[in-house]
């Protein structure tokens, strides 16, 4: 054990001083500090904002300021068209020139405002020939005040999740899966790489030859997994910590802008997002799925790393791990929208899926107890499995300089 120790305490250090690590620690601290200051500080600049100023000719006489209210915007029927489009860019930020089949909008601007602007108009422009039709069939005034003015009393409740849950909530979870799927990616990419390059390493400049004169294959393997897991881990809930204490300072600065009223719309669902909490029993489920799925991997990189002894051959043999942990990804971004579907259900249950897919399960309210379960001892048995094939190619890789490994050796030295 005091061997594996020396061996786990080595890889931590070797890690941490490593310029990859300092770089990226550095980079997703930094992220997880400022990712949520830009939205609080958008909202706190976005309420010193003018209104968007919309000229409207109407060429129909038909239109009065009250049908455009949606716009939110601050709004000028005195313009001849011409004069509106020289004011274009300058004093006007939209012109909207109102004919009888329809509208003409012009603007200066190339962003989604213009796409915003155009849908709003499009349901104005229905609603009051709507209400024209009504007008001409003899329908009263008020009737068709009741009949366009009709809100739709929806609610959503999800019976796996609390009796609180809401909208809000559905969408919070969805920030909550992607950002921890990205972090549990992020940090399986990360120390699997550096495994590949520091064993691909030590075989290309024989520093191998002399470790395993020292140590055991067995020891050398584990406690190089084990070290580099360690600081991931750390700097994984380094991160976490980071981000909510970002977030709480961020929610008491959104907090007293409400309360002046200095703060653009939208404020409150951005508090509600920094306001939702880490729940125990979620943070330990990430750690969980973080270990398992982290040894699965890690084991595998340093097997298949063990197998050649060029640099030059590290990323080509990185392919097999990289495409699982994309394919894991890939499958809970796509799986945010339809987390009870079938397809989700099987893909979390496979232990190269599992700490992505069934996190998002859990996140969304769509698994049962028993799965998790389920889920969490086949992890253990993948590790094991994984654990026990790695050590077996580790230990062929180590013997075997300048020739790859063919598929029958690798077979052979998993039957001996």
């Amino acid at each position: 054990m005091s061997k594996i120790w020396t061996i786990i305490k080595f890889e931590f250090l070797t890690f941490a001083k490593s310029g990859t690590f300092i770089g990226m620690a550095i980079i997703m601290g930094l992220i997880a500090i400022v990712g949520p200051t830009v939205p609080t500080l958008i909202l706190m600049l976005g309420g010193q904002e003018t209104a968007t100023r919309i000229a409207i000719v109407d060429n129909t006489s038909r239109f009065d300021a009250a049908l455009f209210a949606p716009l939110n915007a601050e709004l000028s029927f005195d313009w001849s068209i011409g004069t509106a489009i020289e004011a274009l860019g300058n004093e006007l930020d939209f012109v909207i020139e109102i004919n009888e089949d329809g509208y003409i909008l012009r603007t200066t601007s190339t962003g989604m405002a213009v796409f915003t602007m155009q849908n709003v108009l499009d349901s104005i422009f229905q609603a009051e020939n709507m209400s024209r039709q009504f007008d001409q069939l003899g329908i009263d005034a008020q009737t068709i005040a009741g009949i366009m003015n009709f809100t739709v009393n929806s609610q959503i409740i999800s019976v796996n999740a609390d009796d609180d849950a809401d909208e809000s909530s559905f969408f919070v979870n969805i920030l909550l899966a992607q950002a921890m799927g990205f972090l549990l990616y992020f940090a399986f990419i990360l120390g699997g790489q550096y495994l590949v390059t520091t064993v691909v390493r030590e075989k290309s400049t024989k520093t191998m030859e002399i470790l395993i004169t020292s140590a055991k294959t067995d020891y050398l393997i584990i406690g190089k997994v084990l070290g580099v897991l360690s600081l991931s881990l750390l700097q994984l809930l380094t991160i976490i910590g980071l981000l909510l204490l970002s977030m709480s300072v961020n929610s008491w600065v959104l907090t007293n802008a409400i309360d002046l009223g200095t703060v653009a719309e939208g404020a409150t669902e951005v508090l509600m997002f920094f306001n939702f909490g880490l729940q125990p029993a979620m943070l330990t489920y990430f750690v969980l799925f973080f270990l398992l799925g982290f040894l699965i991997y890690a084991f595998l990189y340093a097997a298949l790393a063990s197998t050649v002894s060029r640099m030059e051959d590290a990323g080509n043999i990185s392919t097999i791990p990289v495409l699982l942990i994309l394919i894991a990804y890939l499958i809970m971004i796509f799986g945010v929208g339809t987390p009870d579907a079938a397809w989700i259900t099987v893909a979390s249950h496979i232990p190269f899926f599992t700490p992505l897919v069934m996190l998002l399960r859990i996140i969304s309210g769509t698994v049962a107890t028993w799965e998790i379960f389920v889920s969490i001892a086949a992890q253990i048995l993948a590790v094991a499995l994984m654990a026990w094939l790695g050590s077996r190619i580790y230990r062929m890789g180590t013997l075997m300089y300048g020739n790859k490994p063919k598929l029958k050796d690798i077979l052979l030295a998993l039957t001996n």
